[in-house]
């Protein structure tokens, strides 16, 4: 019968279109289109079909068009009057009623009444006739847009919770979406039509004749509001204009009090100049931007999570738009993710969003996907701490104002030049002028103040004619200049400086520009700003931030933690890096090749009264050094001893320098922890207890390390009985191996010592020690100490004794030695990996500091390892038996799990491994962060030396072993030089192995060294040497070696015995 039904529909309509034809010209009315083409009028044509249908009236009966008002008046219909009224309408436009009547006749339409043909004749009258598209293009301004966004949200409504069921009113004006609408009618909703636009006629024919679309009902709306009833509420509400010509539109926060709670709304035509509160209150499943279109679905519930879902879609052709649609839809459905067209928005994003919305500007960089958003005002801090300018004795050039802050965040440091050196701070708190003209901050940009006038005259010529008169710069100083006299850092509009002022060095700011504009008259706002940055943010991250324009209305987007805010700041200065390199390298070519000639980086270290050595003569350190011998015999000493000598250098900056009975100070960190955690205890507990003779020694500890061909020598002691963890450096010592020179800064007696040494000549020279010098140089403080050498004797100043004018050919040599030795220390790298415990655990904290596992996962994420990297490891696993491949996974950005792919391509928990494979995975990922870590820092000279403290920690003797073997292909391969503290004879015995294997193939050095420590405080340690077939040359003590032989000894006794 459903068949039936349709064959008839399609005669009809087959016999419909006979009568058109085609118009010239384009038309702006339907009834002058109709009137041109003689084509019937198709929403009278669904009427007459709907009446033939229903049997409204009898059609035999009708001869001439007023007997169509009289049959209608007299039907039984329940919606008679409606229909009575719509064909009212009708017959004012319809040329042709009794030839659709007597077309009609011949269809007996009314036998094939039943609810499933109430379907198929309502679905194909809404699509043939009253919602018919032949002439669309020609007849209104549609705008097409809307059509794919509208089917990607029907196609997904159960996902996004847009639920047809309950009461749902429609005030649409776009024929596609109407006849999508009236299809999904169901028997349990009501749909409510109301300010539709130009389609009220065609909604009434389609709602009017059949019982399914009983619980639809159009209003009639003469008001401006979208619904004349004002405490109506519905479950659901589509909101659509496709006129242009129409200006205003109605927002979300003006459709949703339509709406009932837990209710929905579909809203078309949102605009892009705001989002309001009702976009941050509910639940936003999805925002649609096709360009001219932004469609916001809302669910009027109250939102927890504050996400947004944001589709962004572009076509010109219909093939683009059916591949956009498609494509929407599949990412909704899955909850997928794609950078350039859907992605998962916080609310925030919006918030803080610049521009006008759009899906680019709301849009995060792909490298913060994971950040937050933070307040600006509690990350940067404008304390207002700067001095007022009292004198003005200071050249006007040296004033540092916007332009002269940093638009690079990878190079903020201030020129030397803009310092005031000699400049004399009084501790002035106010002056006359400032006082007067009453400089207050309004906000975080502007200021008010008020001039008298009797400045007025001055201060126009200043600020509106610019004069440059003695009399206006001295203006300018005093009333907008601030002194800047401690290490700070300056900002302002996404530009940045650091400083490393002093009371002595000071800087000074132009902290107020004076704008004239003109009517408005003048304005005071920022320009220049001491800021300081929040210590739980990595400042050099803020800064980056800032400068690249992140700060969005007051609000910044951080990485979640403190360290990976510090990582993300590194891979983009190494980004910025990589740009400049070839030209970095060429510069620096000379002074690498010079430093490569060394071995070893660290190549000796040496100790005098710390700890268990009264005296450490200075040790020879190879590639791989071993350190063996009893417990509490020094090797831990020693360990400890370089890594606080190491820290110690590095660490000596001018901004750490401090005050002391009234001069400059340097002081050594016993609890250094900036590099490594090497707290060891005051002076006290670190100063040697072994000296033979205290009745005349000084209270002191001397620390010395060999850093490519220099030797730096610290030495430091307490004031009087002074027991301290920051202990002042009394004298620093420089001796540079390859030019033969020698400085001694003395800073007891305030002297500067310098001795040249070579086979030609020696001269020698004292000069009285300048503190102030480690200030005028961007460099470490003993480097700045011997480029301060070459000033005085350019200077002829400060000079006590010695052949001054011998010295003055050596100006250029001094610069270089001080260029070469920061190069030195500044890259100069220590890596410790500590005697630790093993956990053995499925899931690893992220944030647990206590786990050496967690620390070292932590570390892999962050450091992103490159192919490189993971062969090692992957090899490495391999040669120790543990697995072929290895997988970290993150458990919700919390924790992480580890798991290994066995030999039978299983992949097992490490947890499930034993202990063993633990101890040697955690080593194997340390060494490959440490692999990658000398890689990203390019081509260049300077390895790393890293200290593995007791590595044979859990381990069967076969990979106890396999550690020298690592150890050497380390170093072989990657230059990297180790310092391994171990009680392992398996270890050692295989050193021993390597060495003679060397050896026997012709080589002519080992690079392994063994020391035995002996816990004598006077004679505490020896070299045990290699003989050519790997043997030592010398014997350890009792307790180590011995020990298996005289068990095997004694076993074999006793059973000879039996």
């Amino acid at each position: 019968m459903e068949n039936g039904m349709i064959k008839i529909l399609e005669e009809i309509y087959s016999e419909v279109r006979s009568y058109e034809k085609r118009p010239q010209g384009i038309y702006d009315t339907l009834e002058k289109l109709v009137a041109a083409s003689g084509m019937l009028h198709y929403p009278t044509v669904a009427f007459f079909i709907y009446s033939r249908y229903v049997d409204l009236f009898n059609f035999e009966l009708i001869e001439d068009d007023a007997d169509i008002a009289i049959s209608i008046s007299q039907a039984t219909h329940a919606n008679v009057d409606g229909i009575l009224k719509l064909w009212n309408e009708l017959k004012e436009s319809n040329p042709h009623p009794m030839l659709l009547v007597d077309m009609l006749r011949k269809y007996d339409l009314h036998s094939y009444q039943n609810e499933k043909n109430d379907k198929i004749i309502a679905e194909f009258i809404n699509h043939n006739y009253l919602f018919y598209s032949k002439f669309i293009t020609v007849l209104e301004d549609d705008n097409s847009g809307h059509i794919p966004s509208y089917h990607i949200i029907d196609s997904c409504k159960k996902k996004l919770g847009v639920d047809l069921g309950g009461s749902i009113l429609v005030s649409v004006d776009h024929r596609k979406v109407l006849e999508n609408l009236l299809n999904q009618v169901k028997s349990d909703q009501k749909m409510f039509f109301c300010k539709c636009g130009k389609y009220s006629l065609e909604i009434r024919i389609a709602i009017l004749f059949l019982d399914c679309y009983n619980n639809c009902q159009f209003v009639e709306n003469e008001s401006d509001e979208l619904f004349p009833f004002e405490e109506a509420r519905f479950d659901g509400l589509y909101y659509m204009r496709t006129r242009k010509r129409e200006t205003t539109f109605l927002s979300l926060s003006e459709l949703l009090p339509y709406v009932a709670e837990n209710g929905f709304c579909v809203a078309f035509d949102q605009s892009r100049d705001r989002v309001d509160d009702t976009f941050y209150k509910y639940r936003i499943p999805l925002m649609l931007d096709s360009g001219e279109n932004l469609v916001i679905v809302c669910k009027k519930i109250g939102d927890e999570q504050e996400v947004v879902r944001y589709g962004h879609y572009w076509y010109n052709t219909e093939a683009e738009a059916d591949f956009c649609q498609d494509k929407m839809e599949t990412l909704i459905m899955n909850d997928g993710n794609d950078y350039n067209s859907f992605l998962l928005m916080k609310k925030d994003d919006f918030r803080y969003a610049t521009n006008k919305i759009d899906f680019l500007s709301v849009r995060r960089p792909k490298d913060q996907m994971d950040f937050v958003w933070r307040k600006v005002s509690d990350i940067v801090a404008i304390p207002d701490s700067e001095q007022l300018v009292e004198d003005t004795d200071f050249e006007y050039s040296k004033i540092i104002r916007y332009e002269d802050l940093s638009e690079n965040p990878f190079k903020i440091k201030a020129d030397e030049k803009k310092y005031l050196h000699g400049y004399v701070i009084n501790g002035v708190r106010s002056n006359k002028l400032v006082e007067e003209c009453q400089i207050k901050r309004y906000d975080e940009v502007y200021y008010e103040f008020s001039i008298p006038d009797k400045y007025r005259k001055l201060f126009i010529d200043t600020y509106r004619y610019y004069k440059d008169t003695d009399e206006a710069q001295k203006f300018d100083k005093l009333l907008a200049c601030r002194l800047v006299t401690k290490p700070s850092l300056l900002f302002s509009h996404k530009r940045v400086l650091r400083v490393s002022a002093s009371k002595e060095h000071p800087v000074c700011i132009s902290k107020y520009y004076f704008s004239d504009e003109e009517e408005m008259g003048f304005s005071c706002h920022r320009q220049v700003d001491v800021v300081t940055i929040n210590p739980d943010y990595d400042e050099n991250f803020i800064i980056y931030q800032i400068i690249k324009g992140n700060d969005h209305k007051g609000h910044i987007l951080v990485a979640p933690t403190k360290e990976g805010q510090h990582t993300y700041y590194i891979n983009k200065r190494l980004e910025y890096v990589d740009q400049f390199q070839p030209a970095i390298d060429e510069m620096e070519e000379e002074v690498l090749n010079t430093i490569a000639s060394s071995d070893s980086n660290i190549s000796e270290i040496g100790l005098k009264n710390f700890r268990k050595f009264s005296e450490l003569d200075k040790l020879q350190l190879g590639g791989i050094t071993i350190l063996v011998g009893g417990n509490n015999s020094g090797k831990s000493t020693l360990v400890k001893g370089l890594l606080l000598a190491i820290d110690n250098i590095r660490s000596l900056v001018p901004q750490d320098v401090r005050m002391l009975d009234g001069g400059r100070q340097l002081f050594f960190q016993l609890d250094a922890n900036n590099i490594h955690d090497t707290h060891i205890g005051t002076f006290n507990r670190v100063y040697s207890n072994n000296l033979q003779d205290t009745r005349n020694k000084k209270r002191e500890i001397s620390f010395f390390v060999k850093l490519s061909h220099f030797v730096i020598g610290l030495t430091i002691s307490p004031k009087e009985k002074d027991d301290n963890t920051n202990v002042p450096i009394i004298d620093v010592t420089l001796d540079d191996k390859k030019r033969g020179i020698c400085f001694k800064f003395d800073y007891i007696h305030g002297k500067t010592s310098v001795h040249f040494s070579t086979e030609s000549d020696s001269l020698h020279c004292s000069f009285k020690l300048n503190p102030e010098v480690i200030f005028k140089h961007n460099m470490n403080v003993i480097s700045s100490l011997v480029r301060g050498v070459a000033d005085d004797i350019k200077n002829d100043t400060s000079v006590e004794s010695g052949d001054l004018q011998g010295l003055k050919g050596k100006i250029g040599s001094l610069i270089e030695i001080a260029k070469e030795l920061d190069c030195v220390i500044d890259n100069t790298q220590v890596e410790y990996i500590y005697a630790h415990g093993v956990n053995q655990k499925i899931l690893y904290n992220y944030n647990d500091h206590n786990d050496y596992m967690a620390i070292t996962l932590r570390d892999l994420k962050n450091e992103k390892l490159s192919n490189i990297e993971k062969s090692f490891i992957q090899e490495w696993m391999g040669n120790f038996g543990i697995g072929m491949d290895y997988d970290i996974s993150s458990i919700g950005g919390e924790a992480y799990s580890i798991q290994i792919k066995n030999i039978n391509g299983n992949m097992v928990h490490l947890a499930d491994m034993g202990m063993g494979a633990n101890q040697v995975l955690i080593l194997i990922f340390r060494l490959a962060i440490i692999i990658h870590r000398q890689r990203m820092r390019g081509n260049v000279p300077y390895k790393p030396t890293v200290i593995v403290e007791e590595p044979e920690q859990n381990m069967h003797p076969a990979f106890q072993s396999k550690l020298a073997t690592l150890f050497y292909e380390m170093h072989k391969t990657y230059g990297i030089n180790f310092i391994v503290e171990t009680h392992s004879e398996y270890l050692v015995r295989h050193a021993q192995v390597i060495t003679a294997r060397l050896f026997k193939s012709g080589d002519d050095v080992s690079p392994f060294k063994v020391y035995y420590f002996t816990g004598d405080s006077n004679n505490p340690c020896y070299d045990m040497g290699f003989q050519k077939n790997g043997k030592f040359e010398r014997q350890f003590g009792l307790g180590f070696f011995n020990v298996a032989d005289d068990e095997a000894m004694e076993l074999f006794d006793l059973d000879d015995e039996d």
